[in-house]
């Protein structure tokens, strides 16, 4: 017997710090053959960041990323905050 693919996990776009409008960010919320992808805007400054919110609190094992064969990035950190977080007037606290 295979191994069942993993569920998708529900989330929006919380916020983008920049992007190209023909790659906007947008693009990452749906998972099909057609989409795009997202692209900083050209020049940007740096660090350039997305943020995700989960509908619901979510065990995360695996995080894939793919990148143009000519456009990898250098760096990229991944910053998680409780769900608590995004309830209150403040910024979250994220962590590493």
């Amino acid at each position: 017997m295979g191994q069942q693919p993993p569920d998708k996990l529900g989330f929006q776009l919380a916020a983008v710090s920049g992007e190209e409008p023909e790659f906007p960010a947008t693009e990452l919320l749906t998972h099909r053959a057609q989409s795009r992808g997202w692209q900083s805007a050209r020049n940007p400054s740096y660090p350039q960041e997305l943020a995700f919110r989960m509908d619901g609190p979510v065990r995360l094992k695996q995080l894939q990323i793919l990148s143009h064969e000519y456009k990898i990035a250098s760096r990229i950190e991944v910053f998680i905050a409780p769900p608590e977080a995004h309830s209150s007037d403040r910024p979250p606290h994220w962590k590493r």
